[in-house]
């Protein structure tokens, strides 16, 4: 199974650089209620975790990148990506950088670079 990775309803994962994708999960602490214990340590509740993802996208023709950019810049869309299993969430983009690579026989293609954060924190979290 490849990288996986699907914004909105348009499925990007052909246009993925080798070693430029990832999906990176960070816990999320409640600082207002962290404490120290008898030993010294300081303990935090984790109340959830949040996920960047990162792609370097090349190639990309004139109209995935269209999509791309009307999905994106309409604040909050669902992503399907692999980390490494499939999984789905509601995704803000954080980076959408569309470059113009070339143009051939009148298609132009792009290189897209875009960094995608969800939070997952239950509502009763923090």
């Amino acid at each position: 199974m490849g990288i996986y990775l699907k914004i909105g309803g348009t499925d990007v994962s052909r246009f993925i650089t080798a070693n430029r994708y990832s999906a990176v999960t960070t816990p999320v602490y409640d600082e207002e209620n962290a404490f120290v214990n008898i030993y010294g340590e300081r303990i935090r509740p984790r109340t959830g975790h949040e996920v960047t993802i990162s792609a370097v996208l090349t190639d990309v023709d004139d109209v995935t990148a269209a999509a791309l950019s009307d999905t994106l810049s309409a604040g909050s869309c669902t992503v399907t990506y692999s980390a490494p299993a499939e999984k789905s969430a509601a995704f803000e983009c954080e980076k959408l950088a569309l470059a113009l690579d070339r143009v051939y026989r009148g298609v132009k293609y792009w290189t897209a670079e875009l960094i995608l954060h969800a939070s997952f924190v239950p509502e009763d979290g923090l």
